[in-house]
């Protein structure tokens, strides 16, 4: 199965940490896509450059232990998952919608729409989700 999933992995926590262990719960080969400076900046005052979040990234990916896996840029919200034969697609809930958008994307280039894996936010102790944002 090759899963697909994407962000911008600033400052990883708990929310990505349950999105990624979730893409690799699901077992094959899973796509990272990172949003490159130009995305990631958009709506936001301050982002760690690309280079130095893939390398953090990489770095958690290798402290877990996942292996079958690929970071590529993500330029705007489908990015390869519109095009390429990906089975899945994993997003936190508040980005099901660019999943299901995706999908009637894909449907429309003839191509199957993926299986959405959604995963519940995670809460911090104030019980507000956590997020980059």
């Amino acid at each position: 199965m090759r899963v697909a999933m994407g962000g911008t992995f600033d400052f990883l926590h708990a929310g990505h940490e349950a999105l990624l262990d979730a893409a690799f719960d699901l077992g094959g080969e899973v796509f990272i896509g990172l949003t490159t400076d130009a995305m990631a900046l958009q709506g936001r005052q301050k982002v760690s450059p690309y280079r130095l979040r893939k390398q953090r990234l990489e770095a958690w990916l290798g402290k877990r232990g996942y292996e079958r896996w690929t970071i590529g840029s993500l330029e705007d919200p489908f990015g390869p998952a519109v095009s390429e034969p990906f089975d899945a697609i994993v997003v936190s809930e508040d980005r099901e919608g660019v999943a299901k958008a995706l999908n009637e994307e894909r449907t429309r280039r003839g191509l199957p729409p993926l299986a959405i894996h959604v995963v519940p936010m995670v809460l911090a102790e104030d019980d507000a989700p956590i997020a980059s944002r």
